[in-house]
């Protein structure tokens, strides 16, 4: 449901301000990336329904994936459209997109449940250097991606990222498990 739904509420307002600002592409980060963090800031506001890193980078992966999708599926329409359908960028996007919206999202989701706690909302990771470093740097890594294209480094910086809050998340739950706090 994340998914469906944070990919559609992101997705929709992204190309309403994308199209009313006449953003272009390589541009495209510094609208989207703040559309899908207040996706996850209105998530983190709940958490004991969401606790843990964990949730985080799920929840991030999750509207991820769901705006990469619904992107994708926009582009086909608007290839159809135009009367050029173009398999191989439909093809290529279908792959690549997913997994970069997923890093992109994932690393910002897992820096905002990091940066807040387990037991404070959202608004906790707003004021943490570690949130605002990781937001920059996904706003970065889109605007670039989306300006030169496939970047082999790129994808595996973002990937490295988003594998740290996965390692902090697995020593999180260690950890309550050892507490007791889960069985």
């Amino acid at each position: 449901m994340v998914a469906f739904f944070g990919g559609l509420l992101t997705v929709s307002i992204a190309a309403v301000l994308n199209i009313g600002l006449e953003i272009e592409a390589w541009m495209a980060g510094l609208t989207e990336e703040p559309i899908k963090a207040i996706a996850l800031l209105i998530l983190a506001m709940f958490p004991r329904q969401f606790p843990g890193i964990l949730s985080g980078v799920a929840l991030g992966v999750s509207i991820g994936a769901g705006f990469a999708v619904l992107e994708t599926f926009d582009y086909a329409y608007a290839f159809g459209e135009a009367g050029r359908p173009d398999t191989f960028v439909l093809l290529l996007r279908g792959v690549l997109s997913p997994l970069m919206h997923m890093a992109w999202t994932g690393a910002l989701g897992g820096a905002m449940w990091a940066a807040r706690g387990p037991h404070r909302s959202g608004w906790a990771a707003l004021s943490s250097w570690q949130f605002w470093a990781v937001f920059g740097a996904m706003i970065l890594f889109h605007c670039i991606w989306n300006a030169v294209g496939l970047i082999n480094y790129l994808a595996i910086a973002l990937w490295s990222i988003i594998f740290h809050y996965l390692k902090k998340g697995f020593a999180e739950v260690s950890n309550w498990e050892f507490e007791g706090r889960i069985v």
